[in-house]
């Protein structure tokens, strides 16, 4: 591609770049983005489609620009895969790595939704104890019934703040094996790595050997050729006797 045709892309209103450079305006222009900063899944794609539009264009610096945008990949983009409907229209679904603050947002809204759910229980108790009292006081009852009662509210708050401790105790387990499966598979990546590289030298090696290989095949085959020849043309070459010692 020419330059000027590269410039002529950029400048097209079906560029990514023109396309994610118009999102930010606009985006800048409803709200103060510096001080509510939002990441959005449409965001971080169309700018990576960005750097892969301008980066041919950066010349001596395209080499160390591509590998700073796999850098940003890396730290932008978890090992976590999930489905997502294909943008051609067509009724399939294509595999998308998930971006490490889509996860961290899904694990915010579970926490908030078990959070939701442990305040509902707590409310329902709350007002559990509220219905309870007034009947204390619209009816005569024991002082021995109430201590009961008592206590069996102290013992349903005990409980519910095991399960809590119990459902804490739980998402810290998850972070710890969520750590260890991308340790193990950073040490398999590199295994991987290592296997690759030798199987390349193998590789290397055979292709030396076929060369070797072929040049005796060659030459066989020359010798063949010519004892295929009838007599009369095969080429003649002086007979030497071979000398006898006395």
């Amino acid at each position: 591609m020419s330059r000027q045709s590269g410039k002529a892309s950029l400048k097209d209103n079906n560029s990514p770049a023109t396309s994610y450079l118009l999102s930010v305006l606009e985006k800048r222009v409803k709200e103060d983005t510096f001080r509510s900063p939002e990441s959005t899944l449409s965001r971080v794609s169309s700018a990576f489609a960005s750097l892969d539009e301008i980066l041919p264009h950066c010349g001596i610096y395209t080499p160390v620009l591509k590998l700073i945008k796999e850098e940003l990949i890396d730290a932008v983009y978890s090992d976590t895969y999930t489905t997502s409907s294909s943008s051609d229209g067509r009724n399939s679904t294509q595999l998308e790595r998930v971006p490490y603050f889509a996860l961290l947002q899904r694990l915010h809204e579970q926490r908030s939704e078990s959070t939701e759910l442990m305040e509902g229980k707590i409310n329902k108790v709350k007002q559990e104890n509220e219905k309870i009292m007034k009947e204390i006081r619209d009816k005569d009852v024991s002082i021995a019934e109430l201590q009961a009662l008592v206590e069996s509210l102290k013992q349903n708050e005990v409980e519910l703040n095991e399960v809590i401790l119990s459902k804490e105790a739980e998402l810290d387990d998850i972070n710890s094996k969520v750590k260890d499966i991308k340790v193990h598979a950073d040490d398999k990546t590199q295994a991987y790595e290592e296997v690759l590289k030798e199987l390349k030298q193998i590789i290397g090696n055979l292709r030396g050997e076929s060369g070797n290989l072929r040049k005796y095949k060659v030459a066989y085959d020359t010798l063949k050729d010519t004892f295929d020849l009838p007599a009369d043309k095969r080429p003649r070459r002086g007979f030497r006797r071979p000398v006898v010692s006395t």
